[in-house]
């Protein structure tokens, strides 16, 4: 076999290896930098609140299964809308002169069209 024959060993390194070492050499800085001091990001308020309960995925999901809509419910939301609208109504009624009754109306109305060209103010040129 002549000299020709035999395989040449490069002596450039393989790109694999600058990329292995590259990496190694980031994930070593990254191991040096501070930890965050998350403490620190904890106001007074928050420090003195407790941990929410772990419960069981079981006893969660059989809430969830005692929560779903049953055959009742839409007479039941509507005895509910029934009794908050009438509540609404008398808070309504409740405490209002004529006066203050008329410009409360009158405020609600004018925010609730659109705005018009009057409305709008003219800039000075």
């Amino acid at each position: 076999m002549s000299a020709s024959a035999h395989q040449h060993h490069s002596r450039r390194t393989p790109v694999w290896r600058v990329c292995l070492l590259l990496g190694a050499g980031l994930a070593v800085l990254g191991a040096c930098t501070d930890f965050p001091q998350l403490d620190a990001r904890l106001t007074a308020a928050d420090a003195s609140l407790e941990f929410p309960v772990l419960k069981p995925a079981e006893e969660v999901l059989q809430t969830a299964a005692n929560n779903a809509i049953q055959p009742d419910t839409p007479a039941a939301l509507q005895d509910r809308l029934d009794a908050l609208n009438s509540r609404a109504a008398a808070l309504r009624d409740e405490g209002l002169d004529p006066d203050t009754r008329t410009r409360l109306e009158t405020g609600l109305a004018a925010a609730t069209t659109p705005d018009t060209a009057a409305d709008t103010p003219k800039v000075q040129p």
